[in-house]
């Protein structure tokens, strides 16, 4: 779907209002949205994630790349002293994008695994017959392991229970 955007700021007052419009058939565009900012202007000084922060809220809130997009012209428009501008944004263009992103995800991770790097522990499992829950954990230990013993659970001597003991035993 295409989306058009017209941005305008009213020099007087600095209140931006964004008009979202969506084609409906070949150059017919419907209302979607209109949303006014009386001072996001003020963010623009702080650069584009400040102006998309202030865009974005429950009634407007753009995929990240369209609001990238819709600060970069508002930053450009206050740079250039404009009063309102309209802008096109293809959505088909897009999904072209993250279809491209998602395969040279699938490539990096294709190339990973075929040059052995890439361990995939999720799909591994243990099986539990093969466990044998009385091997001595010494036994286990090779040689120059490096094992922190010293950090352990310190518990209140009042707090150590003994089986038939006296209170003034412990």
């Amino acid at each position: 779907m295409k989306e058009k955007y017209i941005i305008t700021i009213d020099k007087k007052t600095k209140n931006l209002t964004i008009e979202e419009s969506g084609e409906l058939n070949k150059e017919k565009w419907f209302l979607l949205n209109i949303n006014q900012y009386p001072d996001i202007i003020k963010n623009v000084d702080r650069g584009k994630e400040a102006v998309i922060e202030a865009l974005r809220n429950p009634k407007f809130f753009p995929p990240y790349e369209t609001a990238a997009a819709i600060a970069k012209t508002i930053i450009r428009m206050v740079a250039k002293n404009k009063n309102s501008e309209e802008m096109l944004i293809n959505g088909k263009d897009y999904v072209r994008k993250i279809e491209e992103e998602e395969e040279k995800k699938k490539a990096v991770i294709k190339a990973i695994e075929e040059d052995g790097e890439f361990i995939n522990i999720i799909d591994e499992e243990a099986d539990s017959e093969n466990i044998d829950e009385n091997v001595d954990i010494d036994e286990l230990l090779q040689d120059g392991d490096n094992i922190n013993v010293s950090a352990g659970i310190k518990i209140a001597e009042d707090e150590i229970e003994k089986p038939d003991a006296a209170e003034n035993d412990i």
